[in-house]
């Protein structure tokens, strides 16, 4: 298993799912990256990362040679673009035969444990899978250790079921991430109490307004 953070394998995620789905947007500045980190849609566990997260997260990520900081032409901010293609072999041309690698590579990274058939469902955005058949080849591949990369995938074994699913390989997978709000729950015995007050109040009220209507 590869030593990335759960941070940085959400801020990976982010990076290859944008410039998939919209290049138009891509590379990222580090704002567009805390917003697309923090999504409460299509994101598995839910995150609510800092700023100065993110920006450990890819301070990390460039020391490791796995992210690539860049001035665009035009933008006041500096931009991150990922570098899987270079590390590991695996391009970020058009070629179908490498996009989608990195489709069911970002959706395993952003969304947790999948079926074959949760990630043809989930990469619609990033790739068209025309059949699970593809799915399953591309995930050969990724289970499969090569002489420029290692495996980014296995078969999960966390929660045994009827159909298998699959997990990525980048590193921990976070699973303990806070919601973004808390919510404050009662205990039981509280609870009661505050319901045995209302109803003495209640029978109170009725008492006043019997004697008032007498």
């Amino acid at each position: 298993m590869i030593n990335f953070t759960p941070h940085e394998v959400r801020v990976l995620g982010c990076l290859i799912e944008k410039q998939l789905a919209t290049p138009d947007y891509y590379p990222m500045t580090e704002n567009a990256l805390v917003n697309a980190a923090n999504q409460k849609s299509s994101r598995d566990p839910v995150m609510a990362l800092a700023p100065e997260e993110v920006g450990t997260a890819l301070g990390n990520l460039s020391k490791k040679e796995f992210v690539e900081q860049v001035k665009v032409s035009g933008s006041r901010s500096f931009k991150f673009h990922q570098l899987l293609h270079q590390r590991w072999g695996i391009s970020d041309s058009e070629a179908q035969s490498e996009r989608d690698l990195l489709a069911v590579l970002a959706v395993l990274a952003l969304r947790g444990p999948q079926t074959v058939g949760q990630i043809r469902q989930r990469t619609e955005r990033l790739f068209f899978f025309p059949d699970m058949e593809h799915v399953q080849r591309v995930i050969d591949q990724l289970t499969t250790e090569t002489d420029d990369r290692p495996a980014l995938v296995a078969e999960d074994h966390s929660k045994p079921g009827r159909d298998v699913r699959y997990t990525h390989l980048l590193g921990d997978h976070d699973t303990t991430a806070p919601p973004l709000q808390t919510e404050t729950t009662e205990k039981p015995h509280a609870l009661e109490d505050r319901v045995a007050t209302l109803e003495k109040e209640v029978a109170a009220l009725r008492a006043m307004l019997e004697e008032l209507t007498a």
